[in-house]
């Protein structure tokens, strides 16, 4: 497969398995198969990690950037979906943690 292939069925994965509890899903990485396994790790929004914002502070949001000096990046979860490269098949599904950026957990 190629990798648009194997990022859509790694976003199909996570938004099947956390539904509607996510919001701003993007990749954030893709490393090509290593054996027969892609690693594609994606970031999102838990909307209990997020603090309730003022109007001004939503307004903002919508011009959002990925900065690491954005408030909202330091509550963002990653994820690294593996898939097999030949089925599409998903292997498993991982935290990704990244020392200082998102959610730790």
């Amino acid at each position: 497969m190629d990798v648009i292939e194997a990022i859509e069925i790694g976003r199909e994965y996570v938004e099947r398995i956390y539904g509607d509890d996510v919001t701003h899903i993007a990749v954030e990485e893709v490393e090509p198969p290593q054996g027969n396994t892609w690693s594609i790790t994606f970031g999102f929004f838990h909307p209990w990690n997020r603090k309730p914002k003022s109007r001004q502070e939503s307004l903002a949001d919508a011009f959002f950037v990925m900065d690491s000096k954005h408030p909202g990046w330091s509550t963002r979860t990653f994820k690294t979906v593996r898939i097999h490269d030949e089925t599409g098949e998903v292997k498993g599904m991982k935290h990704r943690a990244i020392p200082g950026v998102g959610h730790e957990t």
